[in-house]
């Protein structure tokens, strides 16, 4: 008998981080995504920089001491524009995926 949780991302984590992308298009950090997605801040990280990073732009924001304050996330406009046209993200992460390993 297996335990505990099915290995591979969930999709209802990834849809709602994309939630709070589409919702904060200027960008939020990802503690924010994390309190409006009710999900942990590593898992949301996981996320960002696993499943989801080909749809998004991340931006450090720093001190200018060479320390990280914060690390700002937004799709990036072509996702925005597939996600308006009615294309799942599944279709959309498979596209950027086809298009990366063309360029």
């Amino acid at each position: 008998m297996a335990r505990g949780r099915k290995p591979g991302s969930s999709p209802e984590k990834v849809r709602k981080i994309v939630q709070v992308l589409i919702n904060n298009q200027d960008g939020v950090w990802i503690r924010q995504i994390a309190k409006q997605t009710s999900i942990h801040p590593t898992t949301v990280t996981k996320y960002v920089y696993g499943v989801l990073a080909p749809m998004l732009d991340i931006q450090d924001l720093g001190s200018g001491e060479g320390k990280i304050l914060l690390k700002v996330v937004k799709l990036k406009p072509l996702v925005i524009e597939k996600l308006e046209q009615g294309q799942k993200i599944g279709e959309i992460l498979r596209f950027l995926e086809l298009l990366n390993k063309s360029l």
